[in-house]
């Protein structure tokens, strides 16, 4: 199994990569077979008794990779929200409501940064709430995209430049959104 190269992969690394299963980021793994001719994308996690469990998510040919990030980082969540195995086969049969999720999120990394001021939760709480729910609030995670991205920030980039970035980089690294 692969761990060296742990980190930003492309659709074309992808397809270069020898047999194999090789970690494309934490709990999500590719693996070769066939000399190369099958490429599935799967979700490895732990179950409550300690057993690892794989999750498929695909054929490589078929998802684009963005797709395939986004919801391996929504079941990651799911999991780490629930800890249960049963959440993350739910979150594959439920569509999940963008303002839904955003909550879930915040919540979990409240819980896991421990942010050392109240308010910084309630920055991130009210800068999502007052742009990107007007927006993606009532989308399915699945179906938001880049252009639904640029519809919160194009208002706000030039007058308020430092919250866009913020509301940006929010969306971007909490949300898996921007990368598709």
């Amino acid at each position: 199994m692969s761990h060296a190269k742990i980190g930003r992969f492309s659709k074309k690394q992808i397809f270069e990569l020898p047999d194999g299963t090789h970690r494309l980021e934490p709990h999500l793994y590719v693996r070769v077979r066939g000399n190369g001719r099958y490429r599935n994308y799967f979700f490895r996690y732990l179950d409550p008794k300690g057993r690892v469990c794989d999750l498929a998510l695909g054929s490589a040919s078929k998802k684009p990779l963005s797709e395939v990030k986004q919801f391996a980082f929504l079941l990651k969540t799911s999991l780490q929200f629930s800890g249960k195995a049963s959440a993350l086969m739910e979150a594959k049969q439920h569509p999940v409501l963008f303002k839904d999720y955003a909550r879930r999120v915040i919540e979990i990394l409240a819980s896991v940064r421990l942010w050392k001021n109240p308010a910084q939760k309630q920055s991130w709480s009210s800068s999502i709430s007052t742009y990107a729910f007007p927006v993606i609030g009532e989308k399915f995670i699945d179906e938001i995209d880049r252009k639904d991205i640029l519809k919160i920030l194009r208002p706000i980039w030039i007058n308020k430049t430092m919250t866009a970035s913020r509301v940006r980089g929010e969306v971007r690294e909490n949300f898996r959104l921007c990368d598709q």
